[in-house]
């Protein structure tokens, strides 16, 4: 198939490998835009359903998973290192080329 392909391309060594990278950059995005989205509806192993502890079924996709700030604190110093002032870290360590 790649031999026929590779005839079939016009042109010299360069243009037909540029022709071959232009079509397998179009085949893969018409399958991640097109064909693996509308796969992805059609294929019954990826509803996963799991228990609820009241006693019924739900999907796991019908309650994704939030990130919130409020379930992570904020060290006691009030603020992470990333956020502490430079300069007035820089006067409070020794210089160690001096």
């Amino acid at each position: 198939m790649y031999a026929w392909l590779w005839r079939t391309l016009p042109g010299g060594t360069g243009a037909k490998t540029a022709q071959a990278i232009v079509l397998l950059v179009a085949v893969l995005a018409l399958l991640m835009l097109v064909v693996f989205p509308w796969a992805s509806h059609h294929v019954p192993f990826l509803r996963v359903t799991v228990e609820d502890p009241a006693g019924g079924a739900s999907t796991a996709s019908s309650a994704p998973a939030v990130f919130t700030p409020q379930e992570h604190s904020v060290p006691s110093g009030g603020t992470t290192p990333s956020m502490r002032n430079p300069s007035t870290a820089a006067s409070t360590q020794a210089d160690p080329l001096l």
